[in-house]
């Protein structure tokens, strides 16, 4: 939730869900935050190679 929070453009997750522990933990999920330099990190993990 985090990375997807830091997306440009605001973009809305679809959790796929309706058990109402698994939205418990998502909704707490929202309160962490993912500095700059992991968030890239994730990213190039990804995707295999080194983004610019």
């Amino acid at each position: 939730m985090a990375w997807l929070r830091c997306l440009p453009g605001a973009p809305v997750p679809v959790i796929g869900t309706l058990d109402p522990s698994r939205i418990t933990t998502l909704q707490e999920d929202t309160r962490l935050s993912l500095p700059r330099l992991d968030w890239y990190a994730l990213l190039e993990a990804a995707r295999g190679h080194e983004v610019a």
